[in-house]
C-alpha cells in the first residue's frame, strides 16, 4: 500500500523479492496517487518483474480507501498487507509463515515481533518488548488470543483466507486494526519471537497525521465498531479498554445500548468546542471514506470476474 513512498518503496519491494521460499507469491501494489516519485519506481518494478507484480495506480487519491476494495479480490489461501515505507528484515519470512501455518489448521495467522523505528523521537525498539512492554513471552513460538493478547503490527502479519471482504466491514479507517481482531476470532495468532520486519512511524500516515483527540476517537471508534462485528462475542475484552463511564452506561440501558449511546457521548464531548473541520474529521473516521472512485470499483469487478 503506497502513498509519496519514493524513499522506501524500493527496499520493500526488494525485501519482498528476496524471499526464499517454495511457496508462489503474487505482490499486488496499490498506489494512491503519489506526487512524488513512487509510481515511476513501481512501474519500473512491475516492468521487471512482470510475472511477481500487479499495479492498481490511483488516478485521483482516496486517503486510502482503495484498501477496503483491494480486499475483495483476495483470492489466495493466505494473505498479507504492508505499507510502502515499511519492510521485511529476513529472507525467510514466507517460508516459516506458510510452513507454521500449513502444519497447524487451528491457526487463523501468523505474526511476529517488529523492529519500531520511531523516526519523531529518532529511536528503535522491539515493538512488543519494548514499544508495548508485553514481556509474558519465554518460548520462541508463543500463541496470542483473547485471553493472553498482544496486538501485533500490520507488517509482521500473514493471514490464512479464512474471511469474506465482500461486505463493506472494512469500512473504519484503521483496517488493520479491524483485521487483527476479526481474524482472532477465527483462531489464534501463532507468535513468533523474532524481529522479522520494520515498522518506520512518522507524522505522514493517516492515522498519525490525526491530532491527539482524533486518534482516541479513532481507536474506541474501532473497539465499538469491531466489537459488534463479532456480535459482542468478546464484549469483555472490547469493555476493558475503556473507562467506567462505559460500564455505567451499559449497566443503565443494556450492552447494545449502552455502547451507542456512549459513543454518541463521546463524539459530543470532542465536538462540543470544536471546529467544523474537526466535525468533519470524526465523521469520516465513522463512515472510513466508504465512497469508492468508480475507476478502482471497475478494477475489483474485474478481478472477480477473471477467478
Amino acid at each position: 500500500v503506497t502513498y509519496n513512498h519514493e524513499q522506501s518503496i524500493s527496499k520493500c519491494l526488494d525485501s519482498i523479492l528476496s524471499q526464499k521460499t517454495k511457496y508462489n507469491y503474487l505482490i499486488k501494489v496499490l498506489d494512491d496517487c503519489s506526487t512524488d516519485g513512487t509510481t515511476e519506481i513501481i512501474m519500473d518494478y512491475a516492468t521487471r518483474y512482470p510475472d511477481k507484480i500487479q499495479l492498481c495506480l490511483q488516478p485521483t487519491n482516496t486517503r486510502g480507501m482503495h484498501i477496503s476494495a483491494a480486499l475483495r479480490t483476495i483470492d489466495t489461501e493466505y494473505w498479507c498487507m504492508i505499507d510502502g515505507d515499511d519492510w521485511w528484515c529476513v529472507d525467510n519470512k514466507i517460508e516459516t509463515a506458510l510452513d507454521c501455518l500449513e502444519q497447524n489448521k487451528e491457526y487463523s495467522m501468523f505474526g511476529h515481533d517488529v523492529w519500531f523505528v520511531d523516526h519523531i523521537k529518532g529511536t528503535k525498539e522491539s515493538y512488543v518488548h519494548e514499544r508495548l512492554k508485553f514481556n509474558n513471552i519465554d518460548t520462541l513460538v508463543s500463541t496470542f488470543d483473547f485471553e493472553k493478547y498482544c496486538y501485533v503490527h500490520m507488517s509482521a502479519r500473514i493471514y490464512r483466507n479464512v474471511i469474506c471482504w465482500k461486505k463493506d466491514y472494512l469500512l473504519n479507517r484503521k483496517r488493520d486494526f479491524f483485521i487483527f481482531f476479526a481474524y482472532l476470532d477465527k483462531g489464534p495468532l501463532c507468535f513468533y519471537d523474532e524481529k522479522m520486519s520494520e515498522y518506520n512511524y512518522t507524522t505522514n500516515g493517516v492515522f498519525s497525521s490525526l491530532s491527539t483527540y482524533s486518534q482516541r476517537y479513532s481507536n474506541q471508534y474501532m473497539y465499538f465498531t469491531v466489537n459488534k462485528y463479532l456480535n459482542y462475542r468478546h464484549d469483555k475484552f472490547f469493555t476493558k479498554m475503556f473507562s467506567k463511564g462505559l460500564r455505567k452506561y451499559k449497566k443503565l440501558f443494556g450492552k447494545r445500548l449502552g455502547w451507542y449511546l456512549f459513543m454518541k457521548k463521546t463524539k459530543f464531548k470532542l465536538l462540543k468546542n470544536a471546529f467544523k473541520s474537526h466535525r468533519r474529521t470524526l465523521n469520516n473516521i465513522e463512515r472510513g471514506h466508504n465512497l469508492f472512485p468508480k475507476s478502482f470499483l471497475d478494477f475489483c469487478k474485474s478481478q472477480e470476474s477473471e477467478s
